[in-house]
């Protein structure tokens, strides 16, 4: 299986932006969640809109080393 496949396997992913910021919004009215838990992107893999949480890094970023 590869990475693009594992990636997209389990997201439930929109068609558009405006669909999954709809969504997005239900999603936080049903869990009763604010603003800032969670995000849309777009995924560069399917090219689709999903919603994930939020990354918190400890670190900002531009101290973090790449591998």
């Amino acid at each position: 299986m590869t990475s693009e496949e594992v990636s997209c396997l389990r997201k439930v992913a929109h068609t558009s932006q405006q669909k999954a910021c709809a969504a997005l919004a239900n999603t936080r009215r049903l869990l009763n969640i604010g603003p800032g838990e969670m995000q849309i992107y777009h995924c560069r893999f399917c090219h689709l809109w999903p919603i994930g949480h939020v990354r918190v890094h400890r670190v900002p970023m531009r101290y973090m080393r790449l591998k």
